[in-house]
């Protein structure tokens, strides 16, 4: 279907049970639609993070003075009441104040330069690795992972008895608990492999049904060294 400005209605019906089932969808526009994830910079609202002082973005208040955007339209995997509703959300004052910055000036930015309309699917987790949100059969064509995982399970004792300490430092800080030695450099980023492909096949499989479905586009935030090395990977997982 071409690009289109104008709301549609759309009819879906299924024969799968005994019985002809039919849903009607109304103000349905045809346009981009972006899935944005990442760690807390990507999360970071635009109105600031509930409880973190000057966590507001630059320039936020400009933002939230503008008038409702009805082309640009939000969805995002939040416990908010605004969000638990499961439904497209238009970008206006009050759902632009939760929504992640990065993820709303990419897509201000695709509606002024392409002319369509443009949704955008935000689900983050603060602190979560690139490979945790890649398919596992995927990740592993990266030689980066398969290094790392490797050195993981070479680690595992160490890095176990690392994480134990850790939590128990987190839990007792406060009454004076000495905080563990690092590991070192390399098994601490070994550490961060435990969990391939956990967040992908938890979130975007089982919690957004994502599996049948080829991504065309989607933007992820993160600067590290390993997040560069599976970029390409995870993208070209999305594209197939």
């Amino acid at each position: 279907m071409p690009a289109s400005f104008d709301p549609q209605k759309m009819t879906i019906s299924s024969t799968l049970s005994s019985q002809l089932e039919t849903l009607n969808f109304s103000n349905v526009l045809v346009g981009e639609v972006w899935f944005c994830s990442g760690q807390s910079n990507m999360y970071r609202p635009i109105g600031g993070i509930p409880g973190v002082k000057d966590s507001r973005v630059e320039g936020c208040d400009a933002v939230l003075s503008l008038p409702e955007q009805p082309m640009l339209r939000l969805f995002c995997d939040d416990e908010h009441p605004l969000w638990k509703s499961m439904k497209w959300q238009t970008a206006r004052p009050e759902t632009l104040e939760l929504f992640s910055a990065v993820a709303y000036f990419f897509g201000r930015r695709l509606l002024d330069e392409l002319d369509v309309p443009v949704g955008l699917v935000h689900v983050s987790r603060g602190g979560t690795m690139i490979q945790a949100w890649t398919p596992e059969q995927y990740a592993f064509q990266a030689p980066v992972t398969v290094k790392y995982a490797e050195l993981y399970e070479q680690s595992k004792p160490m890095i176990q008895e690392y994480n134990r300490a850790f939590k128990e430092y987190r839990e007792n800080r406060r009454n004076g608990a000495k905080r563990p030695d690092p590991l070192p450099p390399e098994i601490d980023t070994a550490r961060t492999f435990a969990n391939v492909s956990g967040l992908y096949e938890r979130d975007w499989l089982n919690r957004w049904c994502l599996l049948p479905y080829r991504v065309s586009s989607g933007i992820r935030a993160s600067s590290m060294p390993v997040a560069r090395g599976l970029r390409v990977t995870m993208i070209k997982c999305c594209r197939h």
